[in-house]
């Protein structure tokens, strides 16, 4: 087999509040370049890590690309468009999401690309309380970044 094929394409994700970046990944099997293009931008290649290699199970060559995208790149895209079901996709907020895509090129002019990995900013949406308060005697009560988390045990039998 010598066509090119992607073994691992890269997943949509969120940037929290404790992390600053977010890590895609593109294993390639059988590709001579692989590249990203985030929002019909290509990604200087300096900026990838690439990690070339043999798959133990198949036998076929691989490429691992990595490509690191930080909050800031998102915002300038994105601004704050909040995603949730309510929200209709439409041309112009698809524009505003920040999306990447993985492409490899092999011999004779092949190239395939993979479908759009789109990074959001995690957000509390201010609708919902941040803190819910109830009866129950809780052993334990812990606030985590900013959200209520109440701890506790089971009854034994």
């Amino acid at each position: 087999m010598n066509e090119v094929q992607i073994a691992e394409a890269p997943e949509s994700q969120y940037i929290t509040d404790r992390q600053n970046t977010v890590t895609l990944s593109c294993r390639v099997f059988n590709a001579k370049q692989v590249r990203y293009k985030c929002n019909d931008d290509w990604v200087d290649d300096n900026r990838l890590k690439l990690i070339k290699g043999i798959d133990s199970s198949t036998g076929f060559h691989y490429i691992l690309a990595k490509l690191d995208v930080n909050r800031q790149e998102v915002e300038a895209v994105s601004g704050t468009v909040p995603s949730s079901e309510e929200d209709t996709v439409d041309d112009d907020t698809l524009k505003r999401k920040y999306y990447c895509e993985c492409y490899a090129h092999g011999n004779y002019f092949q190239q395939i690309k993979s479908s759009k990995a789109f990074i959001e900013n995690a957000f509390i949406d201010d609708k919902r309380p941040l803190f819910v308060f109830s009866d129950l005697d809780l052993p334990k009560v812990v606030v985590y970044n900013e959200i209520l988390m109440q701890l506790f045990s089971l009854p034994k039998a």
